[in-house]
């Protein structure tokens, strides 16, 4: 829910805070594109860390950074936040396939 409110609204957030369109898309690219390095990231964490703590963890990250999305005035702090949500919000797509297959078993998905 947080990266639908977030990805659908940050780019009027960004215009209303004054610099010009593109420069305001850039932070939804941004968002976009951290989404798949961390699919990297997350699959890397997930060799030797528990599932359960990663999908807490990456629910943490995209929660801090939907408040620094919002709290962010400027191009180059709503890119740190975009990078920040697309982190967080790049966990739960990889990770919750790996909790059905602790929890179901890899037969059953």
């Amino acid at each position: 829910m947080v990266q639908a409110g977030v990805s659908l609204h940050q780019v009027a957030h960004y215009i209303n805070q004054g610099p010009p369109g593109a420069s305001a898309a850039l932070t939804a690219s941004t968002f976009a594109f951290s989404q798949i390095i961390s699919g990297l990231i997350w699959a890397a964490l997930a060799r030797r860390v528990s599932v359960r703590f990663l999908l807490s963890t990456a629910a943490f990250v995209v929660a801090a950074a939907a408040i620094g999305t919002s709290a962010s005035a400027s191009v180059a702090t709503g890119l740190i936040a975009s990078a920040s949500v697309g982190l967080g919000v790049g966990g739960p797509h990889f990770l919750t396939r790996l909790a059905w297959a602790d929890y179901y078993g890899p037969g059953n998905i």
